[in-house]
């Protein structure tokens, strides 16, 4: 759909509205020029509204493992612990799709329960474990996960979690949940020596030594989750018009730049405490944005402050323009990517751009 305004306060506008289905490319061939060829042009967006059912928190195709639950030998270097009888991997893969921090939570939070639930059901036989033995179904905790006020990790681990069990984070997880500080030898584990818990105690002369904790200890990433978490940077529009050269840095590579318009992911959190009788009664509540549905990156009613110069609208015909996102990815660090916008075959995407003369 195109609409177009001529000679409105004797200043040409010409606005191009774009509906596309199935595509992240829309595109117009008019049969006329819709621009006037004697008068030069600026342009801008004036609306975008996109989908983000394409456009989870970690790019399409991601497939990491961030945590592994395994044993605790004692005897045995840490890089040689078992792994348990159940698979306790947390991964981030495409079989289910995260659009917000609460998710991710609940997604963590259910990977420690069923661990928890498994183990508790099945018993810990000392000749299997470390420590004494656990019967099946025993009235026990295991490990829970939360977040603290600020929003950082919290791994929440019995006595007989932590006798018995080490967290094995990989690199990206430990990067991408800011594990840094509570790392050790490669795992997370908490060893008690004459009364005092610490995280760097698991090794002596080269092999692990037994837990010896009488007590549930609460682990703490450094950061909160939500600086990190969310691996989508930001919303691209490119096109193919005749625009000024535009330079992009990225990852100390030059490129050329033929964004018209970028509309960063803005991480918003509000966390909301009850104190009763100037003391914190344990009650939380965190509120974070969520990106969901059709969300309007670019309102017609917001302020236009980008626009670009149109070169040359001599015989301007065929308009393209290309939508992408910027994500975040982790190859021995963090770096960036321009991925096209999946756009579903049955969905679509909105696009107004306004051409005004240049008086």
């Amino acid at each position: 759909m195109t609409t177009v305004k001529i000679n409105l306060h004797a200043v040409d506008q010409v606005t191009l509205d774009f509906i596309t289905q199935g595509s992240n490319e829309a595109s117009l061939m008019a049969q006329e020029t819709p621009l006037d060829n004697s008068i030069d042009y600026i342009f801008a967006v004036e609306e975008l509204s996109v989908p983000v059912s394409g456009i989870p928190m970690f790019a399409p195709g991601t497939n990491e493992v961030l945590l592994n639950i395994k044993k605790r030998q004692t005897g045995v270097a840490p890089a040689a612990f078992a792994d348990t009888e159940f698979n306790n991997v947390l991964g981030i893969t495409d079989v289910r799709k995260i659009y917000d921090v609460s998710t991710f939570t609940s997604l963590i939070a259910m990977w420690a329960n069923q661990f928890s639930v498994r183990r508790i059901t099945n018993g810990m036989n000392t000749a299997d474990y470390d420590g004494n033995t656990i019967n099946a179904g025993a009235d026990i905790d295991l490990l829970n996960i939360s977040l603290d006020g600020s929003g950082r990790l919290q791994f929440i681990g019995s006595s007989y979690f932590w006798d018995r069990f080490v967290i094995e984070p990989t690199t990206y997880g430990i990067k991408l949940l800011h594990l840094e500080n509570i790392v050790t030898n490669g795992v997370i584990s908490v060893t008690q020596v004459q009364q005092v818990r610490t995280t760097t105690g698991l090794v002596q002369a080269g092999v692990a030594v037994g837990g010896g904790n009488t007590s549930t200890v609460t682990l703490s990433s450094t950061l909160p989750i939500y600086t990190s978490l969310d691996h989508r940077v930001e919303i691209c529009l490119e096109t193919d018009l005749n625009i000024p050269n535009q330079i992009e840095i990225r990852d100390k590579l030059q490129l050329v730049d033929r964004n018209i318009v970028r509309v960063p992911f803005v991480n918003e959190a509000k966390t909301t405490l009850r104190i009763k009788d100037q003391k914190f009664s344990g009650e939380m509540s965190v509120q974070t944005k969520t990106y969901a549905g059709r969300y309007p990156f670019v309102k017609k009613t917001d302020s236009i402050t980008n626009w670009v110069a149109l070169n040359a609208s001599f015989e301007l015909r065929y308009f393209r323009f290309h939508l992408l996102c910027t994500y975040r990815y982790f190859d021995n660090g963090f770096k960036l990517k321009k991925i096209p916008v999946p756009i579903a075959p049955d969905d679509f995407w909105e696009l107004g751009i306004r051409f005004v003369s240049v008086v």
